[in-house]
């Protein structure tokens, strides 16, 4: 039961930071009153809107069935891609996403440890493979670790974008591989 409240409060937390960065970069864009709740609510109800989403679909046995197609990528990956991309398309021009300082991106991948500790403790009551783990193929904890380090870089200007935007790629080919192994 611990376990189960880990993941639930690890997207908890991730999601309320996400929601902060957010109502950041919008409360700078949008000085008018109508405008700055909306663009909160849409937000809100659609980062709730996906939590109930994968609760409904964990919840059931829907995930646990192995057989061809993955369930897992047609009913989280591919919706999520969905989301994101829906998300990216209708604000592909939204001021308020150049708001959001850069390095506060970076940092927050430092969530990935927190994933790799929970993934630890799940591969220990048996429900994931050691090989999902630091100890397998899963070197995400490393771009956790980096995260801080990149992002503080980054936030000094020691390095630039570039560089940024090329450990970041090769963070998601070892998440679309992490992706893979599951």
């Amino acid at each position: 039961m611990t376990l189960k409240l880990s993941y639930i409060a690890l997207s908890l937390c991730m999601t309320i930071i996400l929601a902060a960065i957010a109502f950041f970069a919008i409360n700078k864009t949008f000085q008018d009153s109508k405008t700055r709740p909306r663009k909160k609510w849409l937000l809100v109800l659609g980062l709730l809107g996906w939590h109930i989403y994968v609760f409904a679909i964990a919840s059931t046995d829907v995930l646990q069935n192995f057989s061809f197609p993955p369930r897992f990528a047609l009913f989280l990956i591919f919706p999520l891609l969905i989301f994101t991309g829906i998300f990216m398309y209708k604000n592909r021009n939204a001021a308020w996403l150049d708001n959001i300082p850069a390095h506060w991106l970076v940092f927050f991948q430092t969530f990935r440890i927190l994933v790799e500790i929970i993934f630890v403790f799940s591969v220990a009551q048996g429900i994931l493979n050691k090989e999902v783990t630091i100890e397998g193929y899963n070197y995400d904890m490393i771009f956790g670790i980096t995260a801080a380090i990149v992002g503080y870089l980054f936030w000094k200007r020691i390095i630039s974008r570039k560089i940024v935007v090329a450990w970041n790629y090769l963070g998601l080919i070892v998440l679309a591989s992490v992706n893979f192994l599951f």
